[in-house]
């Protein structure tokens, strides 16, 4: 990002901001230039989503929660980021954690990748 205007790294959670915060800034010694915004909210809420303005995105990373199954959550996630009537144009990549292969293939399949 430091080639970038004014960047910024916007990260959505169900978890606390403050621990969140601290995870993050005991793993980036130096964010250099870049901006990094904690929102709080469910990544498969369409009203949640929009808090991140992810028609200016370039990248969106989803990463597996500790949960029972975090595959569902995944993809209802990547439903829910391409299904948004606010959406313009698909402008960003997606990058998400499965952690089952079989829901690799069925990502496949649905047209994910």
């Amino acid at each position: 990002n430091e080639s970038q205007r004014n960047p910024s790294i916007v990260i959505l959670t169900s978890k606390n901001r403050s621990e969140i915060q601290y995870i993050i800034q005991n793993k980036i010694n130096d964010s250099k230039n870049t901006k990094i915004i904690y929102r709080n909210g469910d990544p498969t809420s369409i009203n949640d989503l929009n808090k991140l303005s992810l028609n200016q995105a370039r990248s969106i990373i989803i990463l597996a929660s500790e949960i029972k199954n975090p595959d569902v959550r995944i993809i209802k996630t990547i439903l829910a980021i391409r299904n948004n009537p606010r959406q313009n144009a698909i402008n960003f990549h997606i990058v998400a954690e499965l952690k089952e292969r079989i829901n690799l293939e069925a990502a496949r399949v649905a047209g994910f990748y």
